[in-house]
């Protein structure tokens, strides 16, 4: 409220200008901002008029409680969206940790499927070898063998 006391109201009809003292500290000023035309300067602005019927029966809080709920509610769905986005990234790594695993586990199941497919190659062929050719009656199986 005290930065608001040192700022004059603006009223109609006063055309003369006045010098704005840099309160902020800035350090060069603009010449063409140092005068203000007495109309900008007199009119009355109704968003700075502390006075305003509005402010004093609450009507401006309901424009600030908007203002405010706009910001609570967006501030809610950005959280929800990265609370969702979250979740997804921590499902979508799971995911791909256990597809991961899954195709290590069939690779190692079609490695030992193809081992037991050599062994099995292996001890026929050894059957064959080791078999005694004297003792085949068939004499077809003895010429393909």
């Amino acid at each position: 409220m005290e930065h608001y006391k040192k700022i004059e109201k603006f009223k109609d009809g006063d055309t003369s200008t006045r010098k704005v003292s840099n309160s902020c500290g800035f350090g060069d000023t603009n010449p063409e901002l140092e005068n203000v035309t007495s109309d900008s300067a007199t009119q009355e602005s109704p968003g700075l008029n502390l006075d305003d019927e509005e402010d004093r029966m609450g009507g401006s809080s309901s424009k600030k409680t908007i203002g405010v709920k706009k910001a609570k509610l967006k501030r809610k769905n950005v959280d929800q969206t990265s609370l969702v986005i979250n979740t997804l990234e921590e499902k979508n790594k799971k995911l791909s940790e256990k597809l991961e695993k899954t195709s290590a586990q069939r690779h190692q199941h079609l490695e030992i499927q193809n081992k037991n497919y050599t062994l099995k190659k292996f001890k026929e062929e050894n059957k064959i070898l080791f078999r005694d050719l004297n003792s085949i009656q068939d004499p077809n199986f003895r010429a393909y063998i």
